[in-house]
């Protein structure tokens, strides 16, 4: 049984109330709407289903709206995935590696 990406969750469970959240997995069969009335979009990216998140990327921002992608595929690859024809985000988050500070 698929189990939701830590990330999102923790994102949701960290956002403040005011702010009404939607946790969409198409593992679960959730359908997308492109159409939803929503601020942003955070996409979590999977290597095996990078390609389709990349898609679903474009199709958010065709409607208008703030894409941000992350994940294990976005923090493996952030080079590849910033010089590739899509993805339509307006952010790619990928973790960097602390600079060493010098004693």
């Amino acid at each position: 049984m698929p189990v939701m990406p830590l990330a999102p969750t923790l994102l949701a469970a960290l956002t403040p109330q005011e702010h009404e959240i939607s946790l969409i997995d198409m593992f679960y069969g959730d359908e997308i709407d492109y159409n939803d009335g929503g601020d942003l979009v955070a996409i979590t990216v999977r290597t095996p289903l990078a390609v389709v998140a990349y898609e679903i990327a474009d199709k958010f921002t065709a409607h208008g709206k703030t894409v941000v992608l992350g994940g294990p595929h976005i923090f493996a690859y952030p080079v590849t995935v910033k010089s590739s024809p899509g993805p339509g985000a307006n952010c790619i988050s990928h973790r960097r590696k602390p600079s060493k500070s010098k004693p």
